[in-house]
């Protein structure tokens, strides 16, 4: 890229060159017409008004070519701007950045997948992982908090639809963990299922 970019630059620049010489001429012809007309009406001799005349329309012509010849280098000019090309950095982010709903979509496919073969003995595992899968994408989203219930909390607001229906499968999952649910069935991991792709979609991450 940055080669054809120099060498369009060889190409035009000695026209910018043209019409800026183009211009100083311009302007010093209309030096030249301003001497010409002072002596012609100081002398009033018919041909240097002719002169004068012929000069003046000739002068209009190269101005009005001149104005132009500014504006074509003006927009030249602009063409020219080197473009900034990215880091690698940049680019690694960019990279992630464009990938991200592709990966969570293709993980989100896998769970969706595992949750049509399973029963009830699957559903404790599938509604953990389905939480683990959410909470890393709102670390994804660099979301503050130290844990999921923070992250939860800083993004529950009125615009976010899904966050009350979250809290609940999230809930769900706590009750798992610490053993306070004593029955979990696979019906609990399709609601949990539900609320968590709500919630992504929201997010616009599948």
């Amino acid at each position: 890229m940055a080669d054809a970019s120099d060498n369009r630059a060889k190409i035009h620049f000695p026209i910018e060159l043209v019409l800026l010489l183009f211009v100083l001429v311009a302007i010093g012809y209309q030096m030249y017409l301003f001497v010409i007309d002072g002596f012609a009406l100081s002398t009033a001799v018919s041909y240097y008004n002719r002169f004068v005349i012929v000069a003046k329309v000739l002068s209009g012509i190269i101005t009005a070519a001149a104005i132009i010849g500014i504006l074509y280098v003006a927009v030249l000019a602009g063409r020219l701007q080197p473009r900034l090309q990215p880091t690698k950095e940049t680019e690694e982010i960019l990279e992630k950045e464009g990938d991200q709903k592709p990966a969570y979509t293709e993980k989100w496919v896998k769970m969706r997948e595992r949750l049509e073969s399973a029963g009830d003995d699957d559903a404790k595992i599938i509604i953990i992982e389905a939480d683990a899968l959410m909470d890393d994408a709102l670390m994804h989203l660099k979301i503050p908090g130290d844990t999921m219930a923070d992250r939860m909390k800083y993004i529950s607001n009125p615009n976010f639809k899904a966050a009350n229906n979250l809290w609940d499968a999230h809930k769900l999952r706590n009750e798992i963990a610490h053993g306070t649910k004593k029955k979990i069935v696979y019906m609990d991991a399709v609601y949990a299922i539900e609320q968590y792709e709500s919630a992504l979609r929201e997010l616009e991450l599948i």
